[in-house]
């Protein structure tokens, strides 16, 4: 298409994210990621409790914020979209605060008209969808909503069930992309956006269906735990996702989600989804991929018996009552969102004692010249085997401040957005660090 993927990217682009950590590597800066590097990427190493004050760049909270997206599907006449849209789903979209949405073609009027009216940018996804009418659609849209395009997703899942000129996968699946690719490139309205990479349902299939040119963003999707945490879990769909798109392509995961009837073989419950989701946004933001779209905002069907997981995997149940997961996230956006003009990020002098060699973090700061501190546990929260949740004992940790602090305010995103706990003019806080995020402001 004669640009690169980061000048097909400017329009939307999240600055480098990945922030200074305590303890541990967070595995950012692994070859070819381009979004991360340069001073905003360090990690401090040393016996539990004994790491001392450092200086830590931060990035802005609502980066952070910017970086989420949600998964709707209005296109789904018959589904939860059409049944609850006035009563649940519209309602639902302004309540959680996400920016960006990730819709597949083919869209009825209402939906187009719904998300040209709603403000939120769309990336559009094209399973196979007639190439002239994708041109189309992305056109009657606008470049206003529209802010990239993906190719077809996950087309390994049952080969049988995707065909493309009368090839399956992975041959149909190299084939629309490429003429996706080269139908959007030639269109001078349209050559700009950003044009997502397909994806494999299984990381094994990855080798079978790349390396691929016709793209210019790497694109990772994870329905299920796959490894031991969600950190574990970004790991390797990226690396996966490398076999596709190469070493130096920036990243997006535009399916992340967990289906909850608990009860069926790689699902979770509706708490440990709630905490994994929240989990899974912050490593994949520290890890520099460009966005993070959610899967998805509303169950399609009702499945009262929890027979099928593919129903269970939205924020909201197909009755449109909210899941611990809408609120948990909800609380997060609501906590960290800080909208306005771009800033350039300072540092936080600050150290952490006692059993930190758990703690993963992030540092954000607002226009105000607050910070927040993000730490939760990385540890596994879920027994694939027997399908319970674990019971993870909280860490006791001291945050240390190299000077005293106007305020700190404690966050507990998984039950309120309200704080849990207030300290004026202070230099260390102790806390206990759960397997879900806690977000301490700290205003200098």
């Amino acid at each position: 298409m004669g640009q690169s993927g980061d000048e097909r990217f400017t329009s939307w682009s999240v600055a480098g994210v990945c922030v200074a950590t305590l303890m541990y590597s967070v595995g950012c800066g692994f070859s070819g990621d381009v979004s991360v590097g340069g001073n905003r990427v360090g990690a401090l190493k040393g016996a539990a409790g004994d790491v001392g004050i450092g200086v830590r760049a931060a990035d802005t909270a609502d980066s952070f914020v910017d970086h989420l997206g949600i998964n709707t599907h209005f296109g789904y006449t018959e589904s939860s979209y059409a049944t609850q849209r006035e009563q649940a789903v519209l309602p639902a979209l302004d309540d959680l605060g996400v920016r960006h949405v990730r819709e597949k073609a083919p869209l009825p009027d209402q939906a187009v008209l719904d998300l040209i009216s709603a403000g939120r940018g769309v990336l559009l996804v094209y399973q196979g969808y007639p190439i002239a009418q994708a041109v189309a659609l992305a056109k009657q849209l606008g470049p206003l909503v529209v802010e990239g395009v993906e190719g077809p997703s996950d087309t390994d899942y049952g080969p049988a069930n995707y065909s493309y000129d009368g090839k399956t996968f992975p041959e149909g699946t190299r084939s629309y992309q490429q003429q996706l690719f080269d139908a959007f490139g030639s269109d001078p309205d349209l050559s700009s956006l950003p044009m997502l990479l397909p994806t494999v349902y299984e990381t094994k299939n990855a080798t079978l269906l790349g390396p691929l040119d016709s793209g210019t963003h790497c694109n990772v999707h994870a329905r299920k735990p796959l490894a031991g945490t969600p950190s574990d879990d970004i790991d390797l769909l990226i690396a996966s996702a490398r076999v596709i798109c190469g070493p130096s392509r920036p990243v997006m995961a535009t399916s992340v989600g967990y289906s909850n009837p608990g009860s069926q073989d790689g699902s979770v419950s509706e708490i440990i989804a709630a905490k994994y989701l929240m989990r899974a946004a912050l490593e994949s933001f520290m890890r520099g991929v460009r966005r993070f779209y959610v899967y998805e905002l509303i169950d399609e069907k009702p499945d009262p018996g929890g027979e099928t997981a593919d129903l269970h995997r939205g924020l909201l149940r197909s009755d449109g009552t909210k899941k611990k997961a809408f609120a948990a996230l909800a609380n997060l956006i609501a906590v960290l969102a800080d909208p306005g003009a771009d800033f350039e990020p300072t540092t936080l002098a600050y150290a952490l004692h006692g059993h930190t060699e758990l703690i993963h973090q992030a540092l954000l700061e607002k226009r105000d010249g607050s910070f927040d501190l993000v730490l939760w546990q990385d540890v596994q929260s879920w027994d694939t085997v027997s399908r319970q949740a674990l019971q993870i004992e909280p860490l006791e940790i001291e945050i240390q401040l190299a000077s005293v602090a106007q305020s700190v305010v404690v966050f507990e995103p998984l039950n309120s957005s309200e704080p849990v706990l207030r300290r004026t003019s202070t230099e260390r806080i102790s806390l206990a660090v759960e397997d879900h995020p806690l977000v301490v402001s700290i205003t200098p």
